[in-house]
């Protein structure tokens, strides 16, 4: 069977889409939530002003990543 991995930007506000749409029409909560201060690089420095946007979430058995753009 074929499975789907959906990666899909959002303008900043990433985590407000899952809180309040994709839980409401999938139903499940995050069991993983990575946001880019989780995830150092080295030689990548990453500004104070994203270090709490989105990088991936999973909820329940869907994983995704959706990263918050601009």
């Amino acid at each position: 069977m074929t499975k789907l991995n959906p990666y899909l930007n959002f303008s900043g506000n990433t985590e407000e889409v899952f809180n309040f749409f994709y839980k409401s029409v999938f139903g499940g909560e995050f069991t993983s939530l990575v946001r880019f201060r989780d995830m150092p690089m080295e030689g990548v420095e990453i500004p104070e002003a994203d270090q709490d946007k989105i990088h991936a979430r999973r909820v329940a058995d869907r994983r995704g990543q959706h990263p918050d753009g601009e």
